[in-house]
């Protein structure tokens, strides 16, 4: 049994009359993590298992982990992981099963865990077919599956339900949307005494050109004549971040470009506080960066693949998806108009705050609601 974090340093509010916290019992959720963990190891779905977990638990949940330490993102990896995790949950009881992607989703209907909910994050493998085809073939499979045998779903975006609705034929009704949630404790604005410099922050994790780090350096190599005193900081590894750095040089912006490697965990919100604008041209569509720096009040900057246009609303600048020209002028615009800038970081906070860790929580609870009693 992995041991229950604490949820987060934000206190959790009083939940709604309509959740009635009484319902839930000891033993009553079983999380499918495979292949994550409840732990913040940088991976998105790992600190949404994480601060989850650490939730119930704090309001009294004794939840039961059916899975093992966090897997790499590889299909290697899963398939030698996978008999051991397939038996777990197959002698797994509980009146609830919730997998936290549909990776595990997809073990939990195929061993008949009923009722089952399970969490789609996104859907990007049914928009990357010639990237990593057999890793994302895998994916699109896992999603079909939890999407059909599931009783419910649990999805960050419209965005999301409107494209499992109409590709799977399903009921609307079986799917939720819940907003992931900010640690709002964690990032918060900046406070006197802390300078931003003329900075620009990417992040591109472990794939920082399907991220959209060469569309960004090519836009920045354009305005860089009229940002003269801007750095532009890009967090990133891999293969990909050896590309960039290539492309920087060949581009002959090098001497303005830092490559910051890995960001952890625990340094992410001081580099949000002290950039000027955080810039996410991904081909993957949302990032909680964007959430986590619009909590810090710094703007952000996006295209408009999948549900960053959603994401974002009207809190950020959104630039056409692919458009080198559109996104440096963007650039150029929002770090010369003082005013723009300003307008953006308060509407990015303000919208930061819908997205709380303890609306995620209650929102969450409500879907179990409807099972625990037999809705």
């Amino acid at each position: 049994m992995l041991e229950a974090p604490t949820a987060s340093r934000e206190k959790l509010t009083a939940a709604p009359p309509r959740l009635d916290l009484n319902f839930i019992k000891p033993d009553s959720i079983s999380l499918i993590s495979y292949p994550y963990a409840p732990v913040l190891s940088g991976r998105g779905i790992d600190r949404y298992c994480y601060f989850l977990y650490g939730f119930l638990a704090e309001v009294g949940v004794h939840v039961k982990i059916a899975g093992i330490p966090s897997v790499k993102a590889s299909i290697r990896s899963v398939a030698m992981a996978e008999p051991r995790i397939m038996w777990k949950v197959w002698r797994a009881t509980a009146p609830i099963f919730h997998a936290v992607s549909p990776v595990g989703g997809r073990l939990a209907a195929v061993s008949n865990k009923r009722p089952l909910i399970t969490s789609i994050h996104d859907v990007i493998p049914f928009f990357l077919h010639n990237y990593s085809p057999m890793k994302y073939t895998f994916l699109r499979h896992c999603i079909s599956v939890s999407a059909r045998f599931s009783d419910a779903l649990i999805v960050p975006f419209e965005f999301t339900k409107k494209f499992i609705v109409k590709k799977f034929g399903i009921e609307p009704k079986r799917v939720n949307v819940v907003n992931l949630g900010v640690d709002l404790d964690q990032f918060h604005p900046k406070t006197l005494g802390q300078s931003s410099g003329k900075q620009i922050l990417f992040l591109g994790g472990g794939f920082p050109i399907i991220r959209g780090g060469d569309i960004l350096l090519r836009a920045f190599c354009r305005a860089s004549a009229e940002l003269d005193d801007t750095e532009l900081l890009v967090s990133g590894t891999g293969p990909e971040e050896d590309l960039l750095r290539t492309l920087a040089s060949r581009l002959g912006i090098s001497s303005k470009v830092r490559f910051l490697g890995f960001i952890r965990e625990s340094e992410l919100a001081g580099y949000l506080r002290s950039s000027d604008l955080l810039v996410h041209p991904s081909r993957l569509g949302f990032s909680l960066s964007l959430l986590q720096a619009m909590a810090c009040r710094t703007p952000v900057l996006v295209t408009d693949d999948l549900d960053l246009p959603e994401a974002v609303a009207d809190a950020g600048v959104v630039c056409r998806s692919g458009d080198v020209v559109d996104l440096s002028k963007a650039m150029v615009r929002i770090l010369t108009d003082c005013h723009l800038a300003e307008n953006m970081a308060h509407r990015g906070y303000q919208r930061s705050k819908e997205f709380s860790l303890n609306r995620m929580f209650l929102g969450t609870l409500d879907v179990y609601r409807r099972f625990c009693r037999g809705k």
